[in-house]
């Protein structure tokens, strides 16, 4: 099975696991860990679109460096783990290339979630609206998350009930 499709199926993992948490009794890092969740769902995502797209050559996903020689080498974590590029690099790349199907509002909408998630793993959220915020910019995301394993994979995710929520959820949101 090609690494595109392992990773849009471990993505679509990742996106339930943040609908899980979203819709669990109200706690103080319910939005926090969507966040966290959902932004991690879109990485893959678009990591998997990115190998698809790039004959599911990994080397194309890899931060390079120079080694010693001058030649192009993956750049390595502190484990020694090839660092692959992330999720606003991706969304650039794509919005670009007209061929994917990923529109500007998308990527504007991905970064509102990945500000979110950011604060949320590196500091704290002081927003005091950050429930309605995450509320909206989930939303549009989810949607948009939708539509494009369904474009680009041909996944089916209704088996998942994400649209089971209360209609007040998508109420006056669109997807960007």
């Amino acid at each position: 099975m090609p690494l595109s499709v392992d990773l849009a199926a471990k993505s679509v993992q990742a996106a339930v696991a943040a609908i899980e948490v979203y819709n669990k009794p109200s706690f103080t890092y319910r939005e926090e860990a969507f966040s966290l969740l959902m932004t991690n769902a879109w990485e893959l995502l678009l990591k998997a679109k990115w190998l698809a797209d790039h004959g599911e050559a990994i080397e194309t996903l890899y931060e390079m460096t120079k080694d010693n020689t001058g030649r192009q080498k993956p750049k390595e974590n502190r484990s020694g783990n090839p660092i692959s590029v992330g999720l606003t690099y991706l969304a650039a790349a794509m919005v670009a290339d007209k061929k994917t199907g990923l529109e500007k509002a998308a990527q504007e909408n991905l970064l509102a979630l990945v500000e979110i998630r950011d604060n949320a793993a590196h500091l704290i959220n002081k927003d005091p609206y950050i429930g309605r915020r995450v509320q909206e910019v989930g939303t549009a995301s989810l949607r948009n998350y939708l539509l494009l394993t369904a474009s680009w994979f041909k996944l089916d995710l209704s088996q998942y009930n994400f649209f089971l929520m209360p209609i007040s959820f998508y109420h006056g949101f669109e997807a960007r």
